[in-house]
């Protein structure tokens, strides 16, 4: 029998989750200076998250950190564009479960958005947005979880093309896309066409957006082999002229250079 009201571990998990929740409340009166504050303070009463941010680990406290100055959780300021005053709450809860890995709980609310956006095909922000948040648990699942990977990724596919097909001008889509890309993989010739139609898909029906970027690089990265560098290096360089300043650019050009020196090597023999 444990007494909560005098047991140290159980108050700090008050603690904590008050913070988290108080902070939740912030950034949903959009002030995430006082969210972030209240965050901070959650590593003084629990050890694991402490210890994680002394060694630097990504952690929950760090996505936070990484929200607060966005302005936002899930995606960019576009996919959170048009999210309706009465369901941002219940959407935007979605994504701090996810955030705080509660993926089941998160999971679940995204679900019931979506369906109930489906069922009355209203809403097209809103419901491309839940959607979008099933996709990120979907593939974040996919990750860890060897033996349902092609089982989540034929998941994520069927639900990225159904929000393409029922939503295709809610401000979401964007993103949509480039996780359908990002999960559209295959062997041989069939397989890399289809890759390259999904990348394409983004970049050309969405050139303002700013995963046209990210979906350019991941085309290149996705597809450029020792066998096909002469190919791809044009599009290396128009992606270097359109975006100067990517984030991207020294890991194509690192990537470029390993592939060189492999050619090289398989060249000589070695």
């Amino acid at each position: 029998v444990v007494n909560r009201l005098t047991a140290d571990w159980y108050l700090d998990w008050l603690q904590a989750e008050l913070l988290f929740r108080i902070g939740f409340l912030d950034a949903l009166a959009g002030d995430w200076d006082a969210a972030q504050a209240h965050w901070q303070r959650v590593a003084q009463h629990d050890p694991l998250l402490a210890r994680a941010q002394d060694n630097r680990y990504y952690n929950t406290l760090r996505r936070l950190e990484g929200a607060s100055r966005n302005g936002y959780f899930i995606g960019h300021a576009e996919e959170n564009a048009r999210i309706g005053a009465r369901i941002k709450p219940a959407l935007w809860w979605a994504d701090f479960l996810h955030y705080r890995e509660e993926f089941d709980a998160a999971e679940s609310l995204y679900r019931r958005l979506y369906d109930t956006a489906v069922a009355g095909r209203r809403d097209a922000p809103m419901a491309a947005r839940a959607g979008l948040g099933l996709m990120l648990r979907y593939h974040g699942e996919a990750a860890g979880r060897t033996d349902r990977r092609e089982w989540l990724n034929e998941r994520t596919l069927a639900l990225g093309e159904e929000i393409l097909t029922l939503f295709p001008n809610a401000p979401a889509t964007p993103y949509v896309a480039l996780r359908v890309a990002r999960s559209t993989f295959g062997r041989g010739e069939e397989g890399r066409a289809a890759t390259k139609a999904a990348y394409q898909r983004v970049y050309r029906q969405n050139r303002q957006s700013p995963h046209a970027e990210e979906a350019r690089f991941r085309e290149i990265f996705a597809l450029m082999w020792v066998d096909n560098i002469d190919e791809y290096l044009p599009y290396v360089e128009r992606f270097r002229a359109d975006y100067p300043r990517s984030r991207w650019l020294s890991v194509l050009d690192d990537y470029l250079e390993y592939l060189k020196r492999r050619r090289v090597q398989e060249q000589q023999g070695g």
